[in-house]
C-alpha cells in the first residue's frame, strides 16, 4: 500500500547515489566542477526532507483502543499499528509480534486498529 507522498519522497532518494547526482548534473552542464555536483545533491536532500516532512504531516496518527499502539490511517481509510500504514499490521496480536518478537497472548485475535 502506497501512503500519501512518502513513496515519492523515497523515489526520490536515489539522488543520494553519486553516480546518478554526476551524470544529471553533467546532462545540464558538461563543465560542472566538483562544486556544482555538491550543490545539487544538496538542494534536492533538501527537497526530499522536506517532502518526507511534509508527507509525515498529512499522516493521521491515533491511539488503538485495545492495545494503547498508535496506530495511523492508511490511504484505504483502515487503521494500522506503527508509524507507518505500509510496514504496520490491522490485527493488534498480529502487531505484538512485531513489537514485542512474541505474541501478547492478553490480546484477542479479532482485535484490530481502531482509534479511541
Amino acid at each position: 500500500m502506497e501512503t500519501d507522498g512518502i513513496f515519492d519522497a523515497l523515489q526520490t532518494l536515489k539522488y543520494s547515489n553519486a553516480v546518478e547526482v554526476i551524470d544529471e548534473v553533467l546532462a545540464f552542464n558538461t563543465a560542472a566542477s566538483v562544486a556544482d555536483i555538491r550543490q545539487y545533491a544538496s538542494s534536492k536532500r533538501k527537497a526530499v526532507e522536506m517532502q518526507l516532512k511534509e508527507a509525515e504531516a498529512g499522516i493521521e496518527r491515533a491511539v488503538c483502543q485495545h492495545c494503547g499502539v498508535e496506530i495511523v490511517r492508511g490511504n484505504d481509510d483502515a487503521w494500522y499499528h506503527g508509524r507507518t500504514p505500509s510496514w504496520g499490521s490491522r490485527g493488534c496480536r498480529s502487531y505484538s509480534f512485531d513489537r514485542l518478537g512474541t505474541w501478547d497472548d492478553t490480546l484477542d485475535r479479532r482485535w484490530t486498529a481502531i482509534p479511541t
